[in-house]
């Protein structure tokens, strides 16, 4: 069996339609961590598409006897949609102004669920930055809204999603729940700050 290598903390994009081939090379021999998929790359077409080009990439990790390797995209919802062909769902402030936090836990696992079906399994979202600097249109709506404490029951649903996202193994509780982990995020550099070119890195106030 192939030994993972320090590689495998990196997680690799690419262009086009098709995994390269040293990129799958470098999966079997455990030195890719995962792969991110973006559609201004050309990565996602169709379905059909999608899921030859991730049979692929599994392939190439099974025949280097390892798990099978990690595969992200921001499918957030709203203006944020890297997988078109896919239920296309509010954006989390549409879904915050209905002040029901059942309905961000029914779009995330919607969404979870749509994107394994395709061989996606990591979900990077949704935005956890509170919208409240209205001269940063970068957040936007891609956020719960501007009160931190307006949508509370919203953060502990997708909490629980991310601590213990939903399998499609018998030995966890929500076996009965396919979906994919979620990997709440924030808009990095971005959260508040009104020009990001002098302020390029920053760290988390909380």
């Amino acid at each position: 069996m192939t030994e993972l290598s320090t590689g495998a903390l990196v997680w690799a994009g690419f262009d086009g339609e098709q995994v390269p081939g040293p990129l799958l090379d470098a999966i079997r021999a455990g030195k890719i961590g995962g792969l991110l998929l973006f559609a201004f790359r050309g990565n996602i077409r169709s379905k059909d598409q999608v899921r030859a080009m991730l049979h692929e990439a599994q392939d190439a990790a099974a025949r280097g006897g390892l798990p099978p390797v990690p595969i992200a995209v921001d499918q957030e919802g709203g203006s944020v949609v890297r997988v078109g062909y896919r239920a296309v769902f509010p954006s989390a402030m549409a879904i915050g102004a209905t002040g029901d936090p059942r309905n961000a836990e029914r779009a995330a696992r919607a969404v979870a669920e749509g994107l394994l079906a395709d061989g996606i399994t990591v979900n990077h979202a949704p935005v956890c930055d509170v919208n409240v600097e209205p001269r940063n249109p970068v957040i936007g709506t891609r956020s719960f809204g501007d009160d931190a404490e307006a949508f509370p029951g919203a953060r502990r649903h997708l909490a629980r999603l991310a601590l213990h996202p939903p399998r499609r193994d018998r030995r966890s509780r929500h076996a009965r729940e396919p979906g994919a982990p979620s990997i709440p995020e924030r808009v990095r550099g971005r959260r508040d700050d009104r020009d990001e070119r002098t302020h390029p890195l920053h760290r988390p106030r909380h």
